[in-house]
């Protein structure tokens, strides 16, 4: 087994490697990073991936793609660090698992077609798109705003992985102004309190 540290690919720090700057500052886990031109990758970057993904992260030999599940995995083999996953008898595990890809499958598509069209170069597309990327967003943050009004966190009263994976997102969308205050108070809330977090303002991820 290697002993190198873990080594993370991204675009930029608040991209979707962010997610996993913040978990391994939770932990504790100390990384080499290096930041990839996704528009001309170079030939080394193509090696590590061949779709040049951001994250990409390269451990023990091993590649790893898809930010939830590398969040997942890293929280899960770490545990002894800090506890961001809940064991498998616990029973509030179904709930946690449940928020967790409902966020990665049903919101973060829709921030990746947004994003592509946003810098694609094709106002009128996004002009035309939008209005409904905005619905789709809104209809779903509806069922996470009625979910906090109740809880401080996804899974309940601790702060899990499915928080830093909800947390990006939602602060995407928020700052690109699909959430507005008014309709949206008790989500709102939720990431100015994750921002509020001690890792998070040490690596700066919603800085840029």
């Amino acid at each position: 087994m290697s002993d190198a540290k873990p080594r993370l690919y991204g675009y930029f720090k608040g991209d979707r490697s962010g997610r996993v700057r913040w978990l391994f500052d939770e932990l504790g886990i100390d990384y080499d990073s290096e930041f990839v031109d996704f528009r001309n990758p170079a030939p080394e970057h193509v090696a590590v991936h061949p779709l040049v993904w951001s994250p990409t992260l390269v451990a023990q030999g091993r590649t790893q793609i898809e930010s939830a599940a590398i969040c997942l995995h890293w929280a899960e083999t770490h545990r002894e660090r800090v506890n961001l996953v809940p064991a498998e008898t616990d029973a509030t595990r179904g709930e946690f698992l449940q928020w967790l890809f409902f966020v990665s499958s049903s919101l973060d598509p829709l921030h990746l077609q947004y994003m592509w069209l946003k810098f694609g170069g094709d106002p009128a597309a996004l002009e035309a798109r939008k209005p409904g990327i905005v619905a789709m967003v809104q209809e779903r943050c509806e069922v996470l705003e009625t979910l906090l009004k109740s809880r401080p966190y996804l899974a309940g009263e601790r702060f899990t992985v499915a928080d830093i994976v909800a947390g990006t997102v939602l602060s995407w969308f928020q700052w690109d102004e699909f959430l507005p205050e008014a309709k949206y108070p008790a989500l709102l809330a939720y990431t100015a309190r994750l921002h509020a977090r001690e890792s998070v303002k040490r690596i700066g991820i919603f800085a840029d």
